[in-house]
């Protein structure tokens, strides 16, 4: 499977308070490594890494099901951020 990025994810208030959301949120779903700046995570099958520069976090997708779609990857990712 080729790697995907998704878009930009840009976050209001403090980045540790977001991921510190993230990870409470889908603490039973998504196993993270790393930290507030960069790391990896997997959860339902889908694999991948992120970084952050300031207020931005940029996400790669390095594995995912087979029957799940590129944009329905990126899809529930996007709306996920957009809910906290």
């Amino acid at each position: 499977m080729s790697e995907f990025s998704l878009p930009k994810i840009t976050v209001k208030g403090k980045i540790a308070d977001v991921w510190a959301k993230v990870r409470t949120i889908a603490a039973n779903q998504v196993k993270f490594t790393g930290d507030d700046a960069k790391g990896t995570f997997e959860g339902k099958g889908v694999k991948g890494r992120y970084t952050v520069e300031g207020q931005d976090i940029f996400i790669v997708i390095t594995d995912k099901p087979f029957y799940a779609t590129e944009g329905v990857v990126k899809d529930t990712i996007l709306n996920f951020f957009k809910g906290l």
